[in-house]
């Protein structure tokens, strides 16, 4: 009872009009300060942001202007509330790459990724409470709806039982009182519910239009850097190294040959100029040295003649005669020896010439052979080759059209052979049919005759002529008709035997495209197989080359050591 009692004074203390009045005002108030919190939460991250987006907006829609001014940017907006976080987090995946010569700032992702609505108001505002509060103030206008219905009804429900008019009327009251604490706090709540809600989506679709405007003026001053870009970037630079490293090539094979070629001339050019000219010296050398002896030998012989005894030179004058010959002689020798040793000199000096000359002009006349052999036995190979599958070609293709041609022609005969026998056939059956119609018609007449033998009596001997005739005719048409049919017979089986032989003709000509079939592989694997040898031949002639080219190489330097030891052997006799 106690607890009745309480329920019912508390019922009719929210069932007065002042309660529901303080109600309403209640839920209008705290709508109110719901939305002046929030508008004063979201008004430092809607400057955080302005300032943010100003502070790069103010910067040229420019790669490079925005890398310029990136440092002082970056300092700024890191020590933003609002965006410092998330800044920092986006700056982890800026490249800056400044030694490649890209004056801008590239993102390997959107600035859209970390800078969104979530991030902006996670530390700042709780977007969770206000987006459930309209709901809440729905449910409160509710939960005021059925508190008023039970207060009503409770203080209600003792009148309305009562036979009294008066305590009725009070009970409707009380009801009444009731249903308008109940509705009022559900408009209440609902109208508030639904303003609150509409403010706070204004709010967030300012604020979400701010952060927006921030990330499009960073996408606007940095250059995105995606996988596709850099493979496409990837492969525009293997095409340009392989560009490159095809020209280095071509460059470099002429620049060795170009060097070779200076080279061998450079070292090889002087060496013989100095061989020659120390060769000529030596011959001008032993020839003054000669021409000198036979002066000295001369003036000594004056000498000693002047310096005797004049009975000596009469006993002498045989003798000088003798040694006058002797001396002439040994001049003359001394001539013929001089003009062979300068000739074998000059005959050395040639051979030593030609020698250099046949050697360079037969490596390179042996190079310019072998290239040119081998370039003519491949042109040789591929020709014959060519020739040989052109010449199978033609073969296979003149055999198959003479077996095609022939085909064509049995099949036509076998065709009107057939269409011949088909005529024929019919021609016999229509005489068959024709001699059946006479003898039937003939045997119509013997009955008839016989049936008129009586009037015809007197021919009786001429009628059984006539009858004995028409039996004998009789029989013949029937042997005539046995033997067309015996023809028909034939016929068929000739026809039997040409669809055999057709078959034959057919199957043959099936194995003849498979055994062109199989020639033609062969042709082709013993083309693979030349083809194959005729590559190590290659392979193996550019080894003999290269093994020439180095013997000649090593013969070539041992010519210049041997040159160069003549040189020195040259210099020590000029010495000595």
């Amino acid at each position: 009872m106690d607890i009745l009692s309480a329920w019912l004074s508390v019922a009719g203390v929210l069932t007065s009009s002042y309660m529901t009045a303080s109600v309403v005002v209640a839920i209008l108030l705290i709508t109110l300060g719901i939305g002046l919190w929030f508008k004063l939460q979201l008004r430092p991250v809607m400057r955080d942001l302005r300032q943010a987006s100003r502070l790069v907006e103010g910067v040229p829609e420019d790669e490079a202007a925005f890398a310029a001014e990136f440092h002082s940017i970056k300092e700024k907006l890191s020590d933003n509330r609002t965006l410092g976080h998330a800044w920092r987090e986006f700056g982890e995946v800026l490249i800056y790459d400044a030694w490649s010569g890209d004056s801008g700032i590239r993102n390997a992702q959107s600035p859209g990724d970390y800078f969104y609505l979530g991030s902006v108001t996670s530390n700042r505002i709780n977007l969770r409470f206000f987006n459930t509060f309209p709901n809440i103030l729905t449910g409160l206008g509710i939960l005021g709806t059925f508190v008023g219905l039970a207060a009503g009804i409770s203080l209600a429900s003792h009148g309305l039982g009562s036979d009294d008019p008066v305590k009725m009327q009070a009970a409707l009251q009380q009801l009444l009182s009731g249903a308008s604490l109940a509705f009022f706090t559900s408009i209440a709540g609902m109208v508030c519910s639904i303003v609150l809600n509409l403010y706070e989506k204004g709010r967030i679709h300012r604020l979400d239009g701010a952060v927006q405007r921030f990330v499009d003026a960073l996408d606007a001053r940095l250059k995105r850097v995606t996988v596709e870009s850099l493979a496409n970037d990837q492969l525009e630079e293997s095409k340009e190294q392989t560009q490159a490293l095809k020209v280095f090539s071509n460059d470099l094979a002429f620049q060795i040959a170009d060097a070779l070629s200076e080279k061998f001339s450079a070292n090889l050019g002087p060496t013989l100029e100095k061989l020659v000219d120390a060769v000529e010296g030596m011959r001008d050398q032993r020839k003054d040295d000669t021409t000198e002896m036979l002066e000295r030998m001369l003036k000594e012989f004056q000498t000693s003649l002047s310096g005797a005894a004049g009975q000596e030179l009469s006993s002498l004058g045989h003798t000088l005669e003798l040694l006058n010959e002797k001396l002439t002689s040994q001049i003359s020798t001394i001539g013929s020896q001089q003009a062979t040793l300068q000739s074998q000199h000059e005959q050395s000096l040639d051979n030593l010439r030609s020698t250099l000359a046949t050697s360079r002009e037969s490596f390179n006349t042996e190079v310019g052979r072998a290239l040119k052999t081998l370039s003519d036995t491949l042109g040789t190979s591929v020709e014959e080759v060519a020739r040989e599958l052109r010449s199978a070609g033609e073969d296979a293709g003149t055999r198959l059209t003479e077996m095609t041609t022939r085909l064509s022609e049995t099949v036509e005969q076998i065709n009107t052979t057939i269409q011949s026998s088909a005529e024929a056939a019919e021609q016999h059956r229509q005489i068959s049919e024709h001699n059946r119609e006479t003898l039937d018609s003939m045997r119509a007449a013997g009955e008839h005759f016989g049936q008129l033998a009586e009037p015809v009596a007197r021919s009786a001997s001429a009628i059984e002529e006539s009858a004995s005739a028409i039996k004998d005719t009789a029989t013949s048409f029937i042997s005539v008709h046995d033997g067309i049919h015996e023809s028909v017979s034939r016929i068929e089986a000739i026809q039997t035997q040409l669809g055999e032989a057709w078959s034959r003709y057919e199957q043959r000509f099936e194995s003849v495209d498979e055994s062109l079939a199989s020639v033609f592989e062969e042709l082709h694997d013993g083309l693979s197989q030349y083809t194959s040898s005729l590559n190590g031949y290659v392979k193996d002639l550019d080894k003999h080359t290269s093994s020439i080219t180095s013997d000649l190489a090593g013969a070539v330097g041992e010519l210049n050591e041997m040159l160069e030891g003549l040189e020195e052997t040259l210099s020590s006799e000029r010495v000595a």
